[in-house]
């Protein structure tokens, strides 16, 4: 956020920059924390699982490159750039565990092997459309490095709840229905891209709105804005995937048809959350940030504790919708607007379209 902010003044490429050196200084750290992980929450996981999580964690640079490019492409408006950094990821981890499942099984260090896939190839994709070279000028560093502690919470909590159902769900629902909800959840994250593209078009005007004085009204158009967004693609990507999946990936993966529809009702929740997320974050309020995506993340996690062992994938897909809702109730309310307020208009629906394709500067 500290880089969006920066570039949003005109300074991108030199805070790109500074923030890239931070992330190879976080390498030696990043292989300690992993070192520490094998030998006490991995050390009951077969060598494989072991040596493929190792290896994740020391890739948690590479998540946070990408996530630093995808907000030097937004401050710069290049929202079609953005796009395709955002469903290379996801797209990636379900080609990979697709193919995981046709010729072996979905083991814990597959899985994990996927997501680093996913992880590496949008790497290279963000680095692709940035194009900004290591020479050139660079942002002072412990200044950046000081505003940006404000953001840590959330993105942390954000990174964290992107993933950890997957790797907490093997255990706790087994190869076959953990196979079923891992390409549930991916297919039903495709939406969200649509919903990041909003809420990037919207950051820098309520940037705006704030030193004008009317953060509110530009909060309540944002959000407006998503749920338009949210109801226009809903009923399509339902619809693609009751559809789809079947066709595409074959009668043995009707079992994941039902908990990713489920999944897509609360990635419709989700795209209202990210766009009122980064209307927080463009008030610095990032504190506030990561308490609410703390406390959906562990409605989630209760959630697939309680559900998953009995009702496997499907159970496992409620409790992501419900961490989802319960994500957009709290942000609603922290946001200081209420329900009346996301109500559309029929304007923000075209407007909403003309955000989602628009190609910026």
């Amino acid at each position: 956020m500290e880089v969006r902010r920066i570039s949003a003044l005109g300074q991108g490429e030199a805070a790109l920059r500074t923030a890239r050196v931070w992330c190879v200084l976080a390498i030696p750290i990043c292989v300690g924390a992993a070192a520490l992980l094998r030998a006490s929450l991995f050390r009951d996981f077969d060598r494989a699982a072991q040596i493929t999580a190792f290896v994740a964690v020391c890739c948690v640079p590479i998540s946070i490159l990408w996530t630093l490019d995808v907000s030097y492409l937004v401050a710069l408006e290049k929202y079609r750039s953005v796009l395709a950094v955002l469903l290379s990821q996801p797209c990636t981890y379900l080609v990979s565990v697709i193919v995981a499942l046709s010729l072996v099984s979905l083991t814990p260090a597959a899985v994990i092997v996927c997501s680093v896939a996913g992880t590496v190839v949008a790497g290279a994709v963000s680095f692709t459309l940035t194009r900004v070279s290591i020479r050139g000028a660079y942002a002072r560093p412990v200044p950046m490095l000081r505003n940006s502690i404000r953001y840590a919470g959330s993105a942390v909590a954000e990174a964290a709840g992107n993933r950890v159902d997957q790797v907490v769900g093997l255990p706790v629902l087994g190869a076959t229905e953990a196979g079923f909800y891992s390409v549930a959840a991916t297919v039903a994250s495709v939406p969200i891209a649509f919903g990041q593209a909003v809420g990037a078009r919207h950051f820098p005007k309520v940037a705006r709105a704030k030193i004008a004085g009317n953060i509110l009204a530009a909060r309540a158009t944002a959000a407006r804005r998503a749920v338009a967004t949210s109801a226009s693609v809903l009923l399509p990507a339902i619809l693609a995937v009751f559809v789809g999946i079947p066709v595409i990936f074959g009668s043995e993966y009707s079992g994941a048809v039902i908990p990713a529809i489920v999944c897509t009702i609360g990635s419709s929740a989700m795209i209202v959350s990210y766009v009122l997320s980064l209307t927080l974050a463009a008030e610095g309020r990032g504190i506030r940030m990561a308490v609410t995506q703390a406390i959906a993340l562990c409605v989630g996690m209760i959630g697939l504790l309680l559900l998953g062992p009995k009702f496997g994938a499907v159970g496992a897909a409620v409790a992501s919708a419900l961490s989802s809702l319960a994500l957009l109730i709290i942000l609603v309310a922290v946001s200081g607007l209420s329900f009346r307020d996301l109500r559309p208009r029929l304007s923000d629906f075209r407007h909403a379209f003309a955000d989602m394709l628009s190609k910026g500067e």
